[in-house]
């Protein structure tokens, strides 16, 4: 069985473009036209932070504790409902990091796009991973 829900119980918005569950494995939503929703165990809620961003892609934070979050023009990891984004470090000059797909090992997070793989953290800034072209 299954329950449908929609913005009329909490979430950001209705159309979802990812999903994702954090350490306790409480879900999380995505919402293209905007907003991150999170359900506490009683009901959804809207992460307040990003209430207007666009979000892409969403990741479990591998060993550490909360999720991966990338919007259009960044890539952040949020460690709770109530608290801030911390957006991952940006390569001096760029100020965005796009994202297409994410993937959390230990502490470390894979971003992959059409220019290649890379590697980042919550401290360092992507690295090119050589030898791949896009992703």
């Amino acid at each position: 069985s299954y329950k449908r829900y929609t913005s009329e119980h909490g979430l950001a918005g209705n159309e979802i473009a990812c999903l994702c569950l954090d350490e306790n494995e409480k879900p999380w939503v995505g919402h293209s036209e905007g907003g991150l929703s999170y359900f506490d165990g009683q009901k959804w809620q809207v992460y307040p932070e990003l209430r207007e961003e666009s979000i892409r892609v969403l990741a479990n934070a591998g060993s550490g504790k909360g999720i991966w979050v990338a919007t259009q023009e960044m890539v952040y990891r949020v460690s709770g409902f109530n608290q801030a984004p911390v957006p991952v470090p940006t390569i001096s000059g760029n100020g965005t990091i796009e994202a297409l797909c994410l993937l959390a090992d230990e502490d470390k997070l894979f971003i992959g796009n059409s220019w290649g793989l890379f590697l980042a953290s919550e401290n360092q800034a992507p690295q090119t991973i050589e030898g791949i072209d896009s992703c």
